[in-house]
């Protein structure tokens, strides 16, 4: 059975770096990050969080589906995926596991703490341009995530206090504690 990672972790966690990382130390991987996925939505795109929140919920579902299918094809032809999405709920985490059925999924959640985030949100491009739209820095907009992710998946998986992790040690952990990142 093929191997499939979900990274998760709230905004500014670190995911995207730590994943497309993980990848690399794969012979064939392929990163699938789900904002991207997100942004191929033209017109009619309702980000989470936002407004009208029924609509966002559909299009995370949506995401969440399509991210499972591009694993399991890539899975397929033999690459090792590497998922990088917020996921807070056990719900959204049982989901995963009924569309990536019969493939072995390793759920690292990176964990540095809403205060650290915060912090290296500000300093992002991207979270400037999102406090322009709304107000607060993304790290600033998504920082209550903390609670519902600890509250609903802590010590499912393998969680990692990455605020004074490298990015490369980020990823040593996770490879060296790979057992504990399988979820049954």
């Amino acid at each position: 059975m093929a191997d499939v990672w979900l990274i998760s972790g709230i905004p500014g966690a670190g995911k995207t770096t730590a994943g497309r990382l993980l990848a690399a130390r794969f012979e064939r991987s392929v990163f699938i990050e789900g904002d991207l996925l997100q942004g191929w939505i033209v017109t009619g795109g309702v980000w989470p969080g936002t407004e009208p929140a029924d609509e966002a919920s559909s299009q995370i579902r949506l995401n969440m589906r399509n991210q499972c299918l591009l694993a399991r094809s890539y899975a397929a032809a033999g690459f090792t995926p590497v998922i990088d999405y917020v996921v807070v709920s056990r719900a959204d985490l049982e989901e995963y596991r009924r569309h990536l059925d019969g493939l072995v999924l390793h759920l690292v959640v990176l964990h540095p703490g809403k205060r650290v985030v915060i912090g290296r949100e500000a300093d992002r491009e991207k979270s400037r341009r999102h406090k322009l739209r709304h107000g607060l820095t993304i790290g600033e907009h998504y920082a209550h995530l903390e609670g519902p992710l600890v509250a609903e998946l802590a010590g499912v998986g393998l969680w990692i206090d990455n605020a004074a992790l490298a990015p490369a040690a980020t990823v040593d952990v996770i490879l060296a504690s790979r057992g504990q990142a399988r979820i049954e």
